[in-house]
């Protein structure tokens, strides 16, 4: 192969891997945006059987209504209304989400994990 020929090739293989190292970025950045998708909150099924549940992890989309409890070293209660189903739902906020400061009335896609007690701990959220 001539030098003509590998440097005319050049250009185009930056190309390549550069589109490949833009396209890896945007899916990258994207997906970490949006945020992973857990399955919805079987609000029903878990009023009724809440420890049914436990050890899953859901994602609730849901309007504060209200602070229930606090308590130093443990965190606080809140209570959300389930957009879905209009079911109130009780969650533990123990303070390891960084930046959650609800205030009634706020929608917010909160993922949540089932504990061994059916208790709600609160592991990410978003607001809507």
């Amino acid at each position: 192969m001539s030098k003509q020929t590998q440097s005319s090739k050049l250009p185009l293989i930056g190309g390549i891997l550069g589109g490949t190292l833009l396209l890896g970025g945007i899916a990258f950045f994207g997906w970490h945006a949006v945020g992973t998708r857990e399955p919805k909150l079987p609000a029903e099924a878990y009023v009724s059987n809440a420890r049914g549940l436990a050890g899953n992890r859901y994602e609730l989309q849901a309007r504060i209504e209200r602070q229930l409890e606090m308590r130093q070293g443990v965190g606080r209660i809140i209570l959300a209304r389930d957009t879905a189903s209009e079911k109130l739902v009780p969650f533990l906020d123990g303070g390891k989400v960084q930046n959650f400061n609800p205030e009634p009335g706020q929608l917010y896609a909160l993922t949540v994990q089932v504990e061994s007690d059916g208790l709600l701990s609160l592991t990410g959220f978003r607001k809507l």
